[in-house]
């Protein structure tokens, strides 16, 4: 049943029509209705359209031109270009100083103050528009992230940096960005995408003409193909990121890693491949190399960096007492440098020693730390490590059982062979 409104008489006609011919479906009736019932659009006229094009109004003290005189052209104004540097070199400064205190105090155990501080860094500049500064912010805070192992919050923070750099067209810090991303999938256990962001990062760095970029990219796609068990490749990209070719990158704060710590990188995993390969005598001299970086920096975690090659030399080696004051050394320095993943590291190192060595007098306690660390919230590549270590000093058939298990759940190939080799061979060692 069809009822119309008194004052619907005008349309009356229509509306009988479309609901005759929708054939009793409410749906089509609407259709039709809709169809010869709905306002047209249309414009207003130009007279009563209402729009301020432009203020006219004279300053104070001054008297309106004639009309019919014309201006001569005026010179472009460069005052606001200037002004613009000048605010852009500021907000870098606000930038480098944030980044500086963070470190300042994640050196001092604050980490949660550290991020605090980033964050309210990145967000103010963010709200300036300044995408370029924002970026370097979220970057620091992706590293803070990354050293406390909280591997999905320096995703994040990688990613939120790298749309920032492109937004701002800033190609050195792009493939600084997609590094520092790479490198957090790989720690995720992530390899086929940690290889794809490494590669596209050496790529862009080419491009660009960023020496710096380009060898902390090489170095770190290097790395990801060390865990993967390609060792020729992972030679072939550390020979390209030669540290004599460095350069600093100072249009931006703390962007590109310092040249120090990427050759102090480059020397660490070059004493890693050069063991995997088998050549001692190259890694013995990168070990110097990693030490001298380490004493120029000067700084109790490059310190525990280099303590960290040094131990991985001499796990390769089976040098035993080496193994053990490296250890040792590493461990202090890495209370002092509040860095307790690089301790883990360490603990690792002494569990994959040779069949023939007797058990050290820290056995007990390192299987205990590693046990408390994995009801933590570890990374997932440094987890299965712990889990090797662990599973190796249970004997032969669990360190076996162990990795098979994790090769067959789909991770990196060479994930349980990039071990450093015991020097006796024996069933229970793992391979570089």
């Amino acid at each position: 049943m069809l009822v119309l409104a008194p004052d619907a008489r005008r349309a009356a006609r229509r509306i009988a029509s479309a609901a005759g011919s929708s054939g009793g479906l409410p749906g089509k009736y609407l259709e039709a209705l809709l169809a010869i019932c709905a306002p047209e659009h249309r414009a207003p006229p130009a007279v009563t359209r209402a729009c301020v094009v432009h203020d006219t109004r004279v300053p104070f003290g001054m008297t309106a031109p004639s009309a019919s005189v014309p201006e001569a052209p005026r010179p472009p104004i460069t005052a606001n270009a200037r002004c613009g540097t000048g605010r852009s070199r500021a907000s870098r400064a606000d930038v480098a100083r944030a980044i500086g205190e963070s470190e300042r105090l994640a050196g001092a155990g604050r980490h949660a103050a550290a991020e605090r501080l980033l964050r309210a860094a990145a967000g103010a500049q963010a709200r300036r528009g300044r995408e370029r500064e924002a970026g370097d912010a979220a970057i620091a805070c992706g590293r803070l992230h990354t050293e406390r192992g909280r591997t999905a919050a320096a995703l994040a923070s990688f990613s939120e940096a790298m749309s920032r750099y492109e937004r701002a067209g800033a190609t050195a810090q792009m493939a600084v960005a997609s590094t520092w991303l790479g490198r957090a999938h790989l720690d995720g256990l992530q390899v086929d995408h940690s290889e794809s962001c490494l590669r596209a990062a050496v790529a862009v760095a080419r491009m660009g003409g960023h020496r710096t970029a380009r060898a902390w990219a090489g170095i770190s796609l290097a790395r990801t193909l060390w865990w993967a068990g390609r060792n020729d490749e992972a030679h072939a990209f550390l020979h390209g990121a030669a540290p004599g070719e460095l350069d600093l990158d100072a249009d931006g704060p703390h962007a590109v890693p310092d040249p120090q710590l990427v050759a102090l990188a480059h020397a660490m995993l070059a004493v890693r491949v050069g063991c995997a390969m088998g050549d001692t005598d190259r890694a013995a001299r990168q070990v110097t190399i990693a030490r001298e970086q380490a004493a120029v920096i000067a700084t109790p975690a490059s310190a525990c960096l280099a303590q960290l090659a040094r131990a991985h030399w001499c796990a390769a080696l089976g040098d035993v007492t080496g193994l053990e004051d490296s250890a040792a050394s590493g461990l202090r320095l890495a209370r002092d440098a509040r860095r307790p993943l690089d301790a883990l590291r360490f603990r690792v190192l002494r569990c994959h020693r040779p069949a023939r060595a007797a058990p050290h007098a820290h056995l007990a306690a390192d299987q205990r730390a590693l046990r408390r660390a994995l009801g933590r919230a570890l990374p997932p590549l440094l987890a299965v490590q712990v889990r090797l270590a662990l599973a190796r000093c249970a004997g032969p058939a669990a360190f076996e059982a162990a990795l098979a298990g994790y090769r067959t759940r789909g991770l990196a190939a060479g994930l349980g062979a990039s071990w450093p080799p015991p020097a006796a061979s024996s069933g229970d060692q793992s391979r570089s």
